[in-house]
């Protein structure tokens, strides 16, 4: 069954986390200005429940939650990894290769004379920053020479006095990261002033008009996960269906055949495929497949879906509940509206699904619901209490989101999503 590939890697995240100080908290998206994933900043830090989740940077930082390749974290994305004196005196933070990193630095992390030395050297052995315009503005040789990227902090800056200071920052070649962009006004003077990547709950929204036509392929797509879920549809009928789409039949055999099911004897048949999987499996894949197959499809919509729905998952297996197939729906499910480009209640009202699968997609409501929220609480920045989920703390689900995470991004890989 795909739900049990790698078990492996929630022991081993688990463990990684148990024994150091510091866990994995977030993984925040960033957008670009057609509001897609380009990379994601790595909130790392102590289970703090008073506080969100920000970096502490106080205690051993030597210990992150990097047991999985940096690959393995972030796909084929850069990561933004918010440097505390501890964490940036540690050898942790070179976990990335320089190319893939930005070492973040925050207005309050201002340091003393080594705090600068260990900047410098980090310059020095490739590593780039990505610095706060506050410290920016004090004009600290150490930081403004090893600087790529510009953050500005939508919150708490007066975004129409910016117009000035960009063209200043665009003449020196510096790139821009707007955050806390969770207004829409906030959003549209990020555009005008022609910021490169985004942070903040406008950009990660669906967009779609309501009134608009659903495209032809749309259509289809949403005629074909109605057919895979309707509950009496029978493991034939899937599997006559796949055999009469050569793309299908492909990508489910080379999928079966990957590292990702480890299987002793490669399966040559849709048939034998479809059997080993079983139907509710068979189903996901085939979910995820179709809409693969839209045309304007957004490739890291599709992986957040699979890792919503793996994190789903695993968290209803470790608190002991059951319907862990609905789980994963529900993970799935939940970003269709991005994908369709259609409100979610347009779309329920299509599908033949459970009312507490409806309700968990619609309101966040009952277990499902519960299991949805935590899973997006890693994609921001969520206080600990919003990490949990019934008797896991925010340390057992932050290794389960590793877990996840490693998980999703093996699959991807043979999906080529």
């Amino acid at each position: 069954m795909m739900h049990n590939t790698y078990p492996k890697n929630t022991a081993r995240a688990g463990e990684a986390s148990a024994e150091g100080t510091f866990s994995l908290l977030a993984r925040v998206p960033i957008y670009d200005r057609e509001h897609r994933i380009q990379g994601y900043e790595l909130l790392v830090g102590t289970v703090d429940e008073e506080r969100p989740a920000r970096p502490t940077g106080g205690v051993a930082a030597d210990r992150l939650p990097f047991g999985i390749e940096p690959e393995r974290l972030v796909g084929q994305r850069f990561a933004v990894l918010e440097a505390p004196p501890a964490l940036l005196y540690s050898e942790a933070c070179l976990a990335f290769p320089p190319e893939r990193m930005l070492l973040l630095i925050g207005h309050e992390q201002r340091g003393d004379e080594r705090w600068l030395a260990t900047l410098e050297q980090r310059c020095r052995q490739g590593y780039r920053l990505a610095l706060d315009e506050a410290l920016w503005a004090l004009e600290i040789d150490s930081l403004t020479g090893g600087t790529q990227c510009l953050v500005v902090d939508f919150a708490r800056t007066d975004p129409e006095r910016l117009a000035g200071r960009v063209r200043q920052w665009r003449a020196l070649g510096l790139q821009l990261l707007g955050r806390n962009l969770d207004r829409r006004e906030h959003e549209e003077r990020w555009h005008a002033l022609g910021f490169d990547y985004g942070q903040g709950e406008t950009l990660a929204r669906p967009r779609f008009v309501a009134s608009q036509r659903i495209g032809i392929d749309h259509l289809s797509v949403l005629k074909l996960i109605q057919k895979l879920s309707r509950p009496d549809i029978a493991l034939e009928e899937l599997e006559e269906h796949i055999a009469g789409d050569v793309t299908l039949s492909y990508s489910l055999l080379r999928l079966i055949n990957s590292p990702c099911y480890g299987l002793r004897d490669p399966v040559e048949s849709v048939h034998r495929a479809v059997v080993y999987l079983g139907q509710n499996a068979i189903r996901q894949w085939l979910t995820l497949l179709s809409l693969r197959g839209i045309r304007d499809r957004r490739d890291d919509v599709l992986a957040s879906a699979l890792l919503r729905a793996r994190m789903c998952h695993l968290l209803c297996e470790h608190a002991g509940l059951e319907e862990k197939d609905s789980f994963f729906t529900v993970g799935l499910f939940s970003m269709l509206e991005t994908v369709l480009q259609m409100p979610m209640v347009k779309i329920l009202a299509e599908l033949p699904l459970h009312d507490a699968v409806k309700h968990a997609l619609l309101e966040r409501s009952g277990a499902m619901g519960e299991a949805l929220r935590c899973a997006c609480a890693f994609e921001r920045h969520a206080p600990a209490a919003e990490r949990r989920f019934r008797q896991l703390d925010p340390t057992m689900t932050g290794a389960l989101y590793l877990a996840a995470l490693a998980w999703t991004n093996d699959h991807i890989a043979q999906l080529a999503l």
